[in-house]
Parts: structure tokens; C-alpha cells; sequence
């Protein structure tokens, strides 16, 4: 099939290429269930043993408090799992 310049490629049911999406999206869920699970371990943890976690998330580490890097760490996981479910949707294409 030969697509003129003006028309768009989209991968369908049966086109080998569609593995490749396929393993985008598994990776994009991967990523997702991670930072769920950890953010879900996170807060057992500081539920369970609220005093020594509290004591532990002040600690500072070449200036930047544990908490801080906790949670723009996970702003950042959440950020670029939603950049590539946007691109692999076609919503949002960022070319580097």
C-alpha cells in the first residue's frame, strides 16, 4: 500500500507493524503498574510506621529533601507515561 503525502498511516488488525504498538502499549502499562505499585507501597508504609518514615523523608540528600525527589519523581513517571500514550495515539507528536 502507498500513501500519498496528504494521507496518514494508521496500523490495523493483521499488519505486522501493529506488534510494535503493541509493545509501546505494553511498556506504557508496565510503566503505569510500577508507579502505582510503588506509590501504593508508599503510603502502607507511611501509614504503618508514620513516625520513622516522617524522619526519614526530611533527610536531605545533596540538598534536595527525600520527599521532594519522591515526588517529583513521580510527577516526572507520570508525565512521560502520559507523553507516550498521547504520541502513540497520535494526539500529541513531539519529534527530537
Amino acid at each position: 500500500m502507498v500513501l500519498e503525502e496528504t494521507q496518514r498511516w494508521t496500523p490495523g488488525i493483521g499488519d505486522p507493524t501493529m506488534m510494535g504498538w503493541v509493545t509501546v502499549a505494553a511498556c506504557v502499562f508496565a510503566v503505569f503498574m510500577f508507579v502505582r505499585g510503588a506509590s501504593l507501597v508508599f503510603i502502607i508504609v507511611r501509614v504503618t510506621s508514620f513516625h520513622h518514615v516522617d524522619l526519614m523523608l526530611h533527610m536531605e540528600i545533596g540538598g534536595w529533601r527525600l520527599h521532594w525527589i519522591l515526588e517529583l519523581g513521580g510527577i516526572a513517571c507520570i508525565a512521560l507515561t502520559v507523553l507516550a500514550r498521547t504520541q502513540q495515539l497520535g494526539i500529541f507528536n513531539l519529534r527530537i
